[in-house]
């Protein structure tokens, strides 16, 4: 839960920075992309807990994975692109935790599934196993 805090306070502090070079944005993107990242990353520990790591997997292209995206964030800061890195955040952000969201309903329905098939054969069927 620590990495997810501290990917929002990033989001929340970039925020502020906009909010004093451009105080005339109305919409508060800090906290829309804090609060998505938060959500992201709370939905996926959660999938990582009843699946394994593998239900976690991100995709990835030439060995770079989703998240590795936030090791520009020295670039953006030294060509001052911080705003519209914030406006990219805020609108990116809550579309991929509505995609993360709904794979967190879908895992959460193969697990209850799975469940429920494994309960179904009871207690006392014929499984065969080994006894030493």
């Amino acid at each position: 839960m620590r990495c997810a805090r501290d990917r929002a306070a990033l989001f929340v502090g970039i925020g502020f920075y906009v909010h004093v070079h451009h105080p005339d944005m109305v919409v508060p993107a800090q906290w829309l992309g804090g609060i998505a990242v938060a959500l992201i990353f709370f939905l996926r520990m959660r999938i990582e807990s009843m699946v394994g790591k593998s239900g976690t997997k991100q995709a990835s292209m030439a060995g770079f994975e989703t998240e590795d995206v936030l090791y520009l964030l020295p670039l953006v800061t030294v060509v001052n692109g911080m705003t519209p890195f914030l406006i990219a955040a805020a609108i990116g952000a809550p579309l991929f935790a509505v995609y993360v969201a709904v794979d967190y309903v879908r895992v959460t329905r193969r697990v209850q599934r799975t469940s429920s098939v494994q309960t179904s054969r009871g207690r006392d069927s014929n499984d065969f196993q080994a006894v030493r």
